[in-house]
């Protein structure tokens, strides 16, 4: 309320201060958020069920957030904030309390041992070796999405000369990754988890080589929705597949410890792939800055290339390298069944 519905006179001070609380408040309710969802099953497949269902309802309130306002006919900037924080509000208080009321508490960790101090807990983290390997393809793919996220309204602009197309086709985007959530579901417990997840990562790496290609053709705003299409199914795989991952993950650690630190790796992978996010605009405008590039006035071939190279060359690039790192991911459902079995007859 305070972000959204600030008084008259309010300042960048007021500013400041809300949107650091909602950040704030965000983190401290997400953590545990996923935490908890990876110990409600200790099943292989499961975890993927619950996870999809989760961060498809992410997915597809991101979609509302955009749809709402054009059905409503809102077209003022204050208007689409007002009902963005109407909307948050009168959704997540009826979904908090249903959580709190409906889900179960997780099973109390078996034979657990004493909790661990900070240095102990980072040691056993690094210690995780499919941890290592989960968290450096979170990283390196949250840099892979964090930086046609901060270029594509400044592409629609520069490159396609048609700005106002970016709304519809980052509709198709989010509504591509609602609609792909039920078959990255499918493919995960066929095929497994990393498999999943790695295909979907290099079908979207090879959909953004393409990029450059279309610029040639007749009708560039029709293929790069087609583009968006495949990209946007791979963001599903991006939502859905990395925490169920990380849930199996946990395993390896509790087997070690003798505990459940699901909210410590959790904080550990939400650093990395946030850092991930944030470092993409960061790198992206310092290096468009360095050759000159303007966003308000015309540029030469340099920066265009330049930004097209930022925009979907190096996403590319660090896709497959993201898939090539999950490739060989060692937990798959067999190795998961038997690290349960072991955590079992240890207790």
């Amino acid at each position: 309320i305070g972000l959204f519905f600030p008084p008259t006179g309010a300042g960048a001070l007021w500013l400041f201060v809300f949107y650091a609380l909602v950040t704030w408040g965000w983190t401290a309710l997400s953590l545990p958020y996923w935490a908890w969802g990876a110990e409600l099953s200790e099943d292989y497949a499961e975890r993927q069920r619950i996870t999809s269902l989760r961060e498809g309802g992410t997915i597809l309130g991101i979609l509302i957030s955009a749809l709402a306002p054009v059905l409503l006919g809102i077209t003022s900037h204050v208007g689409q904030a007002h009902l963005l924080a109407l909307l948050t509000i009168g959704l997540a208080g009826p979904a908090v309390a249903l959580a709190l009321i409906a889900v179960p508490d997780p099973k109390p960790a078996r034979g657990a041992a004493p909790p661990a101090g900070l240095g102990d807990a980072l040691r056993l983290i690094g210690g995780n070796a499919p941890f290592r390997r989960l968290i450096l393809a979170w990283a390196v793919n949250g840099l892979a999405n964090g930086l046609p996220a901060a270029l594509i309204l400044i592409v629609f602009d520069k490159v396609l000369h048609a700005p106002d197309a970016s709304g519809p086709i980052l509709l198709v985007y989010f509504a591509a990754g609602v609609a792909s959530v039920p078959l990255w579901l499918a493919l995960s417990v066929r095929a497994g988890k990393h498999r999943a997840w790695t295909i979907a990562m290099a079908v979207s790496g090879l959909a953004f080589a393409f990029v450059p290609s279309i610029l040639r053709t007749a009708h560039p705003l029709i293929w790069f929705g087609v583009i968006s299409l495949f990209t946007g199914a791979g963001l599903g795989a991006d939502f859905t597949i990395p925490p169920a991952i990380q849930a199996d993950v946990v395993d390896v650690d509790e087997l070690a410890s003798g505990e459940r630190r699901a909210g410590l790796y959790f904080a550990a992978a939400t650093m990395a792939q946030k850092a991930g996010n944030a470092l993409a605009p960061g790198i992206a405008f310092s290096l468009l800055g360095l050759v000159g590039f303007s966003t308000h006035g015309r540029n030469g071939a340099m920066q265009i290339t330049l930004l097209l190279l930022l925009y979907c060359g190096v996403p590319s690039a660090l896709k497959i390298a993201a898939a090539a790192i999950m490739r060989r991911f060692p937990i798959d459902r067999a190795a998961q069944e038997d690290l349960r079995a072991a955590i079992a007859a240890r207790a």
